[in-house]
């Protein structure tokens, strides 16, 4: 029997899944949606893009530019995206 370990999304908690899970003998382990997760990798990302886009949105209050949150955020995760690279 193998046991599969996967967060809470929509795609993976859906009867197929569980049927086609219950066909092979695979058990199924969700991690949780707090601190408590199995998707520590994933997890590490969003709280870097999160630390980046603050930092980011302090610099440019401190420089008075008017930028829109969406914008942080999508300057933030292109940085994370590329550091990672």
């Amino acid at each position: 029997m193998e046991t599969l370990c996967f967060d809470q999304e929509g795609a993976l908690t859906s009867d197929l899944t569980w049927l086609t899970c219950d066909r092979f003998n695979i058990t199924r382990k969700f991690s949780g949606t707090d601190a408590h997760t199995t998707t520590g990798l994933a997890e590490r990302a969003i709280s870097l893009v999160k630390l980046t886009a603050l930092k980011l949105k302090k610099d440019a209050q401190n420089e008075n530019l008017k930028v829109t949150d969406a914008d942080i955020v999508a300057e933030s995760a292109m940085a994370c995206n590329l550091s990672l690279c």
